[in-house]
Parts: C-alpha cells; sequence; structure tokens
C-alpha cells in the first residue's frame, strides 16, 4: 500500500518506481521479514508492466486494492523465488571452484546498528 500512496503522491519528476520499490525493501527490513534489503522487485515489476500500471490506475479510479496488493504480494513471492535460486547456484559454484571462504556470511557484511527512524535526518546539518 505504501508503494501504491507513493506513486499516487508522486513527488519526483522521474524514479517514484524505483524510490518505491527502495521503500518496500527499507519496510520489509524494519519489520525483521528481511536482514538486508536483497529483493530486485524492479525485475518483476518491468516484465509485468502493463499490468502494474493497469493495477495502478485501477486502485486510483476505482479503489480496488485487493488486485494491487495481491500483485505485490506476488512479486514479493517470485522475487524471492527468484534471488533464493541465484544464491543457491552461487553457492554451489564457490563449492564446486573451491572458493567457499571468499563469501562472508551477510551479517558481517551489513552488522544489525539499530533500526533507523526514517523521519529523522540521517545526517546532521
Amino acid at each position: 500500500m505504501t508503494h501504491y500512496q507513493f506513486e499516487a503522491i508522486h513527488p519526483f519528476v522521474d524514479g517514484n518506481g524505483r524510490t518505491a520499490r527502495v521503500l518496500n525493501l527499507l519496510y520489509l527490513v524494519d519489520k525483521g521479514l528481511l536482514d538486508i534489503p536483497v529483493l530486485y522487485l524492479s525485475r518483476h515489476i518491468i516484465q509485468n508492466k502493463a499490468l502494474y500500471y493497469r493495477y495502478l490506475l485501477d486502485v486510483t479510479t476505482g479503489g480496488a486494492w485487493e488486485q494491487w496488493v495481491l500483485f505485490m504480494l506476488d512479486a514479493v513471492r517470485t522475487t524471492a523465488q527468484w534471488t533464493t535460486a541465484k544464491i543457491h547456484a552461487i553457492r554451489d559454484l564457490l563449492e564446486q571452484t573451491g572458493h567457499t571462504d571468499a563469501v562472508e556470511p551477510a551479517e558481517s557484511l551489513f552488522p544489525r546498528t539499530g533500526r533507523v527512524d526514517l523521519r529523522e535526518p540521517l545526517l546532521p546539518d
């Protein structure tokens, strides 16, 4: 729903969809549903662009939220499946080539240092 609302407000000349997708990822991380923002939802949305825009318009013109929410849930599901398969393929290649020591755990790359309050500025004035 946040994605749609950001698209509806349309605050930028360009990049509203990309920004909304980043907000989706940050929301999932903030709620503990993702450890790191690894889902590339743009791939699914670009592959289904006609439906994406139709469902956006249907919410705007008729309040048809159900199809929009189901579309976005499907985007998360299919993207998670695709991403998981890619991660497994990369791990398999690393094992086959004997480079398993080259992979650091995600926790060491993205340590949790606390939650970021997006209502507060990230940098001091």
